[in-house]
């Protein structure tokens, strides 16, 4: 059963589930899926209209070749995305409701030395919880925000504490502290 619940624009011809960027990047290393689509894996009930992906600078331009010729055949063009955070260059299948985030090449090195870390669900990379804390602390929208509750309510405490190392060592004490007082609500005891 496909726990992503798709909210999709009717004019979309990108993937309708996760198989389109499976099948299309079968056998390539250094890639994930990360945001709503990867949440949804592990804390359930979440909606998403797209499916993000993260790769390694070293895998980007496979990454970007195949997705092109899977989703060139339901009429899904390439638009450049802005430089932001962590991320050195990107691109969105217009159309295509697919996301491609290329790592900064030394933020690549300094956060997956050994390739990017995560779980896989029907075939398809997902990026571990601990990093995908750290993505969503990066961006802190109303949407990531949600996801990081969502995501803290199932976390290992030993995943809460990679995540913690990683958000301090990453982007600094502020948004620590902001991601502690989201574990502290989201965790204490209901009465």
């Amino acid at each position: 059963m496909n726990r992503v619940q798709w909210h999709r624009n009717p004019d979309d011809v990108g993937p309708k589930d996760l198989s389109t960027v499976r099948d299309a990047l079968s056998g390539v290393s250094g890639w994930a899926v990360v945001g709503g689509a990867a949440v949804t894996q592990y804390a359930p009930g979440r909606p998403t209209y797209d499916v993000d992906i993260v790769c390694l600078p070293q895998a980007y331009v496979q990454v970007l070749t195949r997705l092109r010729s899977a989703l060139k055949e339901r009429g899904a063009a390439l638009r450049l995305a802005r430089r932001w955070g962590l991320f050195s260059r990107g691109v969105r299948f217009r159309g295509g409701a697919v996301d491609v985030l290329c790592l900064d090449e030394d933020v690549a090195a300094d956060l997956f030395p050994r390739g990017v870390p995560c779980s896989v669900y029907q075939g398809v990379p997902v990026l571990a919880r601990p990093e995908l804390c750290l993505l969503k602390t990066v961006a802190w929208r109303r949407k990531d925000e949600a996801d990081l509750a969502r995501l803290v309510r199932v976390m290992a405490d030993e995943e809460l504490e990679g995540a913690r190392g990683l958000i301090g060592r990453v982007i600094g004490s502020d948004a620590l502290t902001a991601f502690n007082t989201l574990v502290e609500q989201e965790r204490r005891p209901a009465f």
